[in-house]
């Protein structure tokens, strides 16, 4: 029986060493995923910057048109008060949140 009960043992340990491997290469590859999307993020986030420093309304648009990134590129609580700012169309204060956040990702 203690052969049989080593050979499990040994089998399971280097299962759970796979997944733990795994599960590393994964969370390796998530972040070389970010950071390739990096470049594109902030040219997105400055497209955006812009339009709403100048008060024009494709913000909007744009805000609308790359949800997806946006939900990628935010927390969902930063989403949803820029997303609420912009439905309101308080530029002044989408700008003032988009600035918040890339400060506190800076950090």
């Amino acid at each position: 029986m203690s052969p049989i009960l080593s050979a499990l043992q040994a089998h399971f340990a280097q299962a759970g060493q796979s997944e733990i491997t795994h599960v590393a290469d994964n969370a390796n590859m998530s972040d070389m995923v970010r950071a390739a999307a990096a470049p594109a993020h902030a040219e997105l986030l400055q497209r955006l910057s812009t339009l709403l420093r100048a008060g024009d309304g494709d913000s909007i648009s744009l805000w609308e048109t790359e949800q997806a990134q946006w939900q990628q590129i935010f927390t969902p609580a930063v989403y949803q008060e820029i997303h609420l700012a912009l439905e309101n169309i308080d530029f002044d204060q989408a700008l003032s949140l988009l600035a918040q956040a890339d400060a506190t990702e800076a950090t």
